[in-house]
């Protein structure tokens, strides 16, 4: 716990109030186990606190929430749901208590707790913490190619201001083990988009071993699965319907007069979306 307070102080000072296990892993250089049981130390010492956050299911707009079954009429499509109905849409997260007698302590030159941070910050620095681009893998058939480049055109702002990385068959290398690396981005990655057409669903590999790789990552919370209706097809059949799909209501990709106002619908919601990650 003590390798990890200038991290919390550094967070603190740059206002980035969230902490996960996978940054106090990253920084302490430890197992998600050990970040697991300092985050419970934290959290009995009451350094840091669990928020939760609902994402409204028509439109993605986010909501602080005291508990999951208060009921909220969304301010942006007047939508009414409530949390505990859309779990996979209902996120806990730990946050930094600014209020922490730790903190205020820390801060006063004349009397430091333990002059912890003072000792840790001259021999090591200031901790060279970064936030981790929230990586994102899209499955697809290849009959579906030109679809997936047009989506992945459209997370170039994301890209650019370094929120997000995507990654797709057609990246890997020469000399790769093709589904070695397909499997550890499926079961790596935050976010995964099922480009869905019947092509998709008669594909065996990506029917039974990505998309059903993904719906149990998700069902376990830890990954986001985020079905893109590409063409006309019997998705409403599969175990995809009881997951929202994109672009809203299931409208099909390829029935938009313009598919960029569909792609951008897409990268605006996942947008929304990674304050969670």
């Amino acid at each position: 716990m003590r390798k990890i307070l200038p991290l919390l102080q550094w967070k603190l000072e740059h206002k980035q109030f969230q902490i996960t296990e996978h940054q106090i892993a990253a920084y302490a250089e430890i197992n998600l186990q050990e970040a697991e049981e300092i985050l419970r130390e934290l959290l009995s010492e009451h350094i840091i606190y669990v928020e939760c956050m609902a994402n409204c299911p028509q439109c993605f707009m986010s909501y602080s929430v005291d508990h999951a079954d208060m009921e909220i009429t969304c301010a942006e499509c007047g939508f009414q749901f409530i949390p505990r109905t859309n779990r996979r849409l209902c996120h806990y997260y730990y946050k930094l208590n600014q209020k922490s007698k730790i903190f205020n302590d820390a801060g006063k030159e004349n009397k430091p707790r333990t002059g912890l941070f003072t000792v840790v910050k001259k021999k090591l620095g200031e901790p060279e913490f970064m936030d981790q681009k929230v990586k994102v893998f899209l499955s697809y058939a290849h009959a579906d190619e030109k679809y997936k480049e047009e989506l992945d055109k459209h997370f170039a702002a994301l890209k650019r201001s370094e929120k997000v990385e995507t990654w797709n068959d057609r990246k890997l290398q020469a000399g790769c083990r093709l589904d070695e690396d397909i499997k550890r981005h499926l079961n790596e990655d935050h976010i995964i988009i099922l480009l869905i057409s019947s092509d998709f669903i008669a594909s065996d590999y990506c029917y039974n071993i990505e998309m059903k790789r993904a719906i149990e990552r998700n069902e376990r919370g830890e990954c986001m699965v985020i079905p893109i209706i590409i063409r006309p097809c019997l998705w409403m059949e599969t175990p995809l319907k009881n997951i929202l799909a994109l672009p809203k209501d299931g409208k099909p990709v390829s029935k938009y007069t313009d598919s960029d106002e569909a792609y951008l619908e897409i990268v605006s919601a996942v947008n929304d979306l990674l304050h969670n990650f």
